[in-house]
């Protein structure tokens, strides 16, 4: 006997141990293998079908990022518009309220300037009267001195009167 070549017993009772394995494999455990493959299968399929699903509302949720970005430019765009416009018209209300104040003011100063003037001219006046008072008093207190030239002075004045 060889060791590489089987004899008749062994190769019948080695037939018979496959055939049992077989049955009971084909009985119990091919269901049970199939079931599990299948259920993996459908597992797969069903992980496949929820990535696809995953994969559109990922494309669905990109395109209204997108929309909600270039909506989010356009506010963007107004209200800074909006805030240009807005500035402006502070800036210019700003500017008319300064022109009218300064207005203001110079109209002030100058009314002021002119009661100056007229109080100058007042207080000039004044002066200038008085002056002419305490010379005249001078004058007259010099020429009354003398009896003759207080004649002639009144008799000038009379005269003055007679003619005005």
């Amino acid at each position: 006997m060889s060791l590489f070549t089987p004899d008749f017993g062994l190769l019948f009772w080695m037939v018979i141990a496959f055939g049992i394995v077989f049955v009971v494999l084909t009985k119990w455990g091919f269901p049970v293998i199939v079931k599990a493959v299948n259920d993996r299968k459908s597992y797969i399929d069903q992980s496949l079908q929820n990535a696809h699903e995953a994969n559109e509302r990922l494309d669905n949720i990109k395109v209204e990022t997108d929309m909600l970005v270039a909506q989010a430019q356009v506010e963007k765009q107004t209200i800074l518009k909006d805030a240009a416009k807005q500035k402006q018209r502070i800036l210019a209300e700003a500017q008319e309220q300064a022109n009218e104040l300064t207005r203001k003011q110079m109209e002030q100063t100058k009314a002021d300037i002119e009661e100056q003037r007229r109080q100058s001219l007042r207080q000039i006046r004044k002066e200038t009267a008085d002056l002419a008072i305490e010379m005249a008093k001078k004058v007259m207190q010099s020429e009354l001195r003398d009896e003759t030239a207080q004649r002639q002075s009144i008799e000038n004045q009379l005269e003055d009167l007679e003619k005005g």
